[in-house]
């Protein structure tokens, strides 16, 4: 029995044993104190023990010999992060949202979310188009049209911003005509 392991956790994944170990691909080497257990284990066990909000420890067990590889996480920080994150991303929820709604023919619905959708996020291209649909569904065909040349005016700007040409434009002008011929 040692006095102490050192426990290592390596990037490389291909490898078998130690043939073609090397040290800078480790990703933690920690000296930790190995601890007697009163139950043998048979075979070698890793488990993940001692969970809380802000940690665990990786536990490895063999014979009767325990180590644990203590780590930590910062949790209130990635919680903070990811509510940022959902939130910015609520608008797509709307939109999905209204999408999904006027597929089921509840314009109110749809209209409704898709408000919320634009008031997010008012320079998204596609949102404006989304809703132009929406429109034109409801039967409003007269703000449908608008909606719409506001869409491909916006698209136009963002595609020049990004070097690239604006693919959807043929595909929305066409849908565009096709509205003014049924008014």
């Amino acid at each position: 029995t040692q006095s102490s392991w050192t426990l290592i956790l390596n990037s490389n994944l291909t490898l078998w044993g130690s043939d073609g170990y090397q040290e800078s691909e480790d990703v933690v080497r920690m000296d930790v104190k190995p601890m007697m257990m009163a139950d043998k284990v048979e075979s070698m066990r890793i488990s993940v023990e001692n969970i809380s909000k802000d940690g665990a420890s990786i536990v490895l067990a063999w014979d009767n010999m325990s180590a644990a590889l203590p780590f930590s996480v910062e949790s209130d920080a990635q919680v903070a992060k990811n509510m940022e994150k959902a939130l910015n991303d609520a608008f797509r929820a709307n939109r999905n949202a209204a999408e999904y709604y006027a597929d089921k023919g509840d314009f109110e619905r749809a209209i409704k979310h898709i408000d919320m959708a634009i008031e997010m996020n008012s320079e998204s291209w596609y949102t404006q188009w989304i809703k132009a649909q929406i429109l034109a569904e409801s039967g409003d065909k007269k703000k449908a049209i608008k909606q719409a040349e506001m869409a491909v005016e916006m698209g136009d700007k963002y595609y020049e911003s990004v070097g690239r040409p604006f693919g959807y434009k043929a595909g929305i002008e066409e849908t565009i005509a096709s509205w003014k011929a049924k008014k």
